[in-house]
């Protein structure tokens, strides 16, 4: 049995998060435990020291590199750190905002303190050894992957469906986000614009953020009236407005980090039995192949054919949603990534 104390000045809501703890609730072989950070007082730091005391492992989650030092500074037990992305990579080389190059110093103290950092790709594993010198042996990798309960393919006549009935209605290829660069929205706001003419496709991009108002200006300026800018939603409709997409897009940023990552939304299409295109990288390699998912460049002329393709070709969207969705239930539900927790933590640090 493995003692598992969580600790951050979190909610533990956030996607990352959620599928993992999801995992370890349901994993038999883990006692855990969530604590959440309030002042981080040296008050606090004394509780959380008596507290660790009954635990084998502190778990720190994604996005709390600032508590990762403190946490540390207090527990009893050896600490794992959950970061899920590098500030720097984030703002300085995603974003840009060279002025932000002290975030180095941020994830450096973060990722050196740790027992064991997690990466969710072997790309960003090997990334944190490379650029913050973690040694291979104090590093695991840890897929995303995703909570099938949650997720999961629509009913119909009580079998899985991978497709809506289209009916008379238009092919829509849809896309969820935070418009931060490594997306790529450009990129499908392009290939839309290539697309214009074809009356039959919708483009439905749901969610804001860092980008959305450059998308704003986009649509507006080409008068894309292929486009809808749908805003943010909550996660139940969202998966309800995902359901009705004929193909689900990807990322297609040029960064680094684009290139390392599989994000939320691909797991998510996956596991609803969605055709998905997206740009090819060792990320999306590390998980999906051929077969199970459609990999393109990110230059909206290759992304617009592959779009073409597929919907000229149900046959083929089905097989790619079903081959994607089998990738999900072979290997990386909550509970396959909470496993693979457990089995290196089973190993001793």
């Amino acid at each position: 049995m493995i003692r598992l104390l969580v600790v951050g000045k979190d909610n533990f809501q956030y996607n990352r998060t959620a599928v993992l703890l999801a995992g370890l609730k349901a994993n038999r072989q883990v006692q855990l435990s969530l604590h959440p950070l309030q002042t981080k007082s040296r008050k606090e730091g004394k509780e959380l020291s008596q507290l660790s005391q009954d635990f084998d492992y502190v778990l720190v989650p994604a996005f709390r590199h600032t508590d990762m030092v403190y946490v540390k500074r207090w527990s009893q037990v050896p600490v794992i750190f959950d970061p899920l992305i590098s500030k720097f990579s984030t703002k300085v080389i995603d974003y840009r905002q060279y002025y932000k190059a002290l975030k180095y110093l941020i994830d450096f103290r973060a990722f050196r303190r740790a027992d064991l950092l997690i990466a969710d790709t072997e790309c960003h594993r090997r990334y944190y050894h490379k650029t913050f010198r973690i040694p291979p042996r104090r590093s695991v990798t840890i897929p995303v992957g995703v909570n099938i309960d949650d997720w999961k393919p629509l009913m119909a006549n009580g079998r899985q469906s991978s497709q809506h009935s289209r009916g008379d209605r238009k092919y829509v290829v849809g896309f969820y986000g935070s418009f931060v660069p490594l997306q790529g929205t450009s990129v499908i706001l392009k290939a839309a614009k290539i697309l214009r003419s074809n009356k039959e496709i919708e483009f439905r991009l749901i969610g804001s953020g860092y980008q959305y108002k450059d998308a704003i200006r986009y649509v507006k300026k080409h008068q894309l009236r292929n486009v809808s800018l749908m805003g943010w939603m909550q996660q139940e409709s969202l998966r309800d407005s995902i359901s009705e997409f004929d193909i689900c897009l990807g990322i297609f940023g040029s960064s680094g980090k684009a290139n390392a990552v599989v994000p939320n939304k691909i797991y998510h299409y996956a596991a609803l039995g969605k055709a998905i295109i997206t740009k090819d990288t060792p990320g999306i390699r590390e998980v999906f192949d051929e077969q199970s998912i459609h990999m393109v460049s990110n230059s909206p002329e290759d992304l617009a054919d592959a779009i073409k393709q597929l919907l000229g070709n149900s046959d083929y969207r089905s097989r790619i949603g079903k081959t994607g969705l089998r990738v999900i239930q072979d290997g990386y539900s909550h509970h396959h990534v909470a496993q693979r927790l457990v089995d290196r933590l089973m190993l001793g640090l």
